[in-house]
């Protein structure tokens, strides 16, 4: 004699066949580039996916820094304001990694890579002497090396007219998710600070915008003699759960 299952053995019946539980996605929101910290990189990587490449947030999730379901301008504005002119933080999760507690209609996270517990890299915005601090004379470098770090870190407690060591790195194309709007980038633990270049590489981020294919194939490194460590933009560091 079959007896009926009930409730719970339906319910149970019902997963079963639905197939195995997947755990929902792990992220930090506002952490839009997946680095495990927050910083204007994330407002930047906000805007690049807005302007530029639509479909290239690592998180939409993470990227929707105020939880309102959608990413826009809002959100870069939102993660600066948090960052620089203490602003409201993130709503949940935030500070620690975790699942989404409120249902949007934005993609799941499929490249988050900001919950493996490892350090963010530092960001640091660079100046040109004599120039004004507008985007057309500045320029974002990232580094994971931490005596650079330090050497940039030691420049900063200077004033800025005794900063006398500039920057020098190879080039690469794109912005590389820290520096737009410029279509290109210095690579990563791939620049140092120096004393002396040669001239070749000397020059303006403008006319490597202007002439990418000869920057980049031909000349293949940017040293603007010019140019100074104006601020450090060390992300805040993300505690990660359970670790």
């Amino acid at each position: 004699m079959h007896r009926p299952l009930g409730i719970v053995g339906a319910a149970v019946v019902s997963l079963l066949l639905a197939g195995p539980l997947t755990a929902a996605p792990a992220f930090v929101r506002g952490d839009a580039d997946g680095t495990g910290a927050l910083d204007v990189t994330d407002a930047i990587r906000v805007f690049f996916t807005l302007f530029i490449e639509p479909e290239d947030s690592p998180c939409p999730d993470a990227a929707d820094a105020n939880d309102d379901g959608e990413i826009d301008l809002s959100d870069g504005i939102f993660i600066l304001s948090f960052g620089f002119l203490g602003g409201p933080q993130p709503p949940a999760p935030f500070p620690l990694c975790g699942p989404d507690p409120t249902s949007d209609p934005l993609l799941p996270c499929v490249a988050y890579t900001g919950c493996d517990g490892g350090p963010g890299p530092s960001t640091f915005l660079v100046g040109l002497r004599n120039r004004p601090a507008e985007p057309r004379y500045q320029y974002f470098v990232v580094t994971s090396d931490t005596a650079l770090v330090a050497q940039c870190r030691d420049q900063l407690a200077l004033p800025e007219e005794e900063r006398a060591l500039h920057v020098s790195g190879r080039l690469a194309r794109g912005d590389g998710g820290f520096n737009a709007p410029w279509s290109w980038h210095i690579a990563p633990d791939e620049w140092g600070l120096a004393e002396l270049s040669i001239e070749l590489c000397d020059g303006l981020p403008e006319h490597v915008e202007d002439d990418l294919e000869y920057w980049i194939d031909t000349v293949r490194f940017f040293c603007s003699w010019s140019s100074f460590i104006r601020a450090d933009l060390t992300p805040v560091p993300i505690a990660v759960a359970g670790r």
